[in-house]
């Protein structure tokens, strides 16, 4: 698929943490970002069964907005209260998504966030220890969702751990998945590889359907 598809909002969107309205009648103000939504959305519409999408890191709904239009059932994790509390609710009927206020990783416990991203203990030195909060961490496979066929994963640069934490989920499901990564494992101090989180996936016998830069969107060959 070599062809950014036209991006049409069939509502309004809010996406950032002012009161800026991104409208279908103001698409040029809009982030080529979400061109790039629309574009692994189509993905998912040709899947057979779309009963619960698991949608990882949803921020202010971006996926979320799509995804509910076309799974019975949508799961959304995401820590950052200001995002959920403000924009988020504004982009997501509250009556079409589950909404767990969690991080998500390889293990069960709290983990440190500075902004929006879990950091490596390497940079704290560089965060004022204020700006720091401590959030509840759980594996994806502690919560044991039924019939998914679509995990998003967005966290800036923890997707491995992510995925480490979710791998009975996929090897039972054997889910769609969607992979943001964009840099942010070297800017959070993680020094990922940068295949790393493909070529985990690739070993469970997954295959790459489409790419956008660091962005990939993965089929089970199962």
């Amino acid at each position: 698929m070599n062809k950014i598809f036209p991006l049409i909002f069939k509502k309004d969107l809010y996406l950032d943490y002012e009161d800026h309205l991104f409208a279908h009648n103001k698409i040029d103000r809009v982030p080529n970002q979400l061109n790039k939504h629309y574009r692994y959305v189509k993905q998912y519409w040709e899947l057979t069964k779309k009963r619960t999408a698991i949608d990882i890191g949803c921020r202010f709904g971006e996926y979320t907005h799509y995804l509910v239009k076309h799974f019975d059932n949508v799961k959304c994790f995401e820590p950052r209260e200001n995002c959920l509390n403000y924009q988020f609710n504004r982009n997501v009927p509250k009556d079409k998504v589950t909404v767990y206020p969690y991080a998500l990783g390889e293990n069960n416990g709290t983990v440190e966030m500075y902004g929006g991203a879990i950091f490596n203990q390497t940079i704290r030195d560089t965060i004022k220890e204020k700006n720091i909060k401590r959030c509840p961490v759980y594996t994806l496979d502690t919560f044991q969702f039924d019939d998914v066929d679509l995990i998003k994963i967005d966290v800036e640069g923890y997707e491995t751990k992510v995925i480490h934490g979710s791998l009975a989920t996929i090897e039972k499901h054997r889910p769609l998945m969607i992979i943001e990564q964009n840099g942010s494992d070297l800017l959070w101090g993680w020094e990922n590889k940068e295949n790393e989180t493909v070529e985990l996936l690739q070993s469970l016998d997954y295959v790459v359907v489409d790419k956008i830069k660091n962005d990939y969107v993965l089929r089970s060959n199962k």
